[in-house]
C-alpha cells in the first residue's frame, strides 16, 4: 500500500500527460544536473515526493503518467540507472 500511496501523491501533481516516453528524458531540458543527481541517489521511495514534486513543477506539471507511476512503484537500482541514462540522453528518443 505504501508504494501506491507514493505513486498517487505524485500523480496528483501531474496536470498534463507528457509526450516523451520518459520523465527523466524530459528533465534533461529543464532540470540541473545536481538536482537530478540527488534524485537518482535516493534509495528510499518515501523520499521521492519532495524531490520529484519540485521537478514536476519545473516541468509545468507535464509528465508521462505511466512512466512516472512505474518508475516510482518499482524505484530501485535498475530504475535509478535508467533515469540517469534517459536524463543524459536529453530527451533524444
Amino acid at each position: 500500500w505504501r508504494r501506491l500511496a507514493v505513486v498517487a501523491r505524485l500523480l496528483s501533481r501531474v496536470s498534463d500527460h507528457g509526450r516523451l516516453r520518459s520523465v527523466a528524458a524530459a528533465c534533461g531540458v529543464v532540470v540541473r544536473e545536481g538536482r537530478m543527481s540527488r534524485l537518482v541517489e535516493k534509495t528510499v521511495r518515501d523520499e521521492l515526493p519532495a524531490q520529484l514534486g519540485s521537478i514536476l513543477r519545473l516541468l509545468g506539471g507535464t509528465a508521462n503518467v505511466s512512466d512516472l507511476a512505474a518508475s516510482v512503484y518499482f524505484w530501485g537500482d535498475h530504475v535509478r540507472r535508467q533515469w540517469a541514462m534517459d536524463y543524459y540522453a536529453g530527451g533524444r528518443e
